[in-house]
């Protein structure tokens, strides 16, 4: 096995700097069961972001982390909460699209 390197498993998505449709459309594979690769979930709820306003969905995923990643079935309410994220980070981005810079009611609660 020496001289044999292991097959990179991490995405680019890990230098800390997610767009809002990137960090949408990662919550939304691990809502469908979809992801990259096995352990993306984890190293993203890991993972500061630079941007304080895309680390605070982060951090929020982060949270949630226990009663969605669980042998047991994923917590509805912690679904639901995933899938509103969505909807706010496309809408930032929709915002961000357009030049607009929406103020900070959408950002989840730390």
């Amino acid at each position: 096995m020496f001289g044999r390197r292991r097959p990179e498993t991490r995405s680019a998505h890990w230098s800390g700097t997610l767009s809002y449709l990137e960090m949408a459309g990662l919550i939304e594979r691990f809502l469908d069961r979809a992801p990259l690769y096995g352990q993306e979930w984890n190293d993203f709820v890991d993972a500061p972001q630079h941007d304080w306003r895309m680390d605070a969905y982060r951090r929020c995923c982060y949270e949630l982390d226990p009663l969605l990643n669980s042998p047991d079935t994923s917590d509805p309410t912690a679904i639901s909460v995933l899938r509103s994220l969505v909807v706010s980070l496309r809408e930032q981005a929709r915002c961000a699209e357009a030049g607009r810079v929406n103020s900070s009611e959408a950002l989840p609660a730390p």
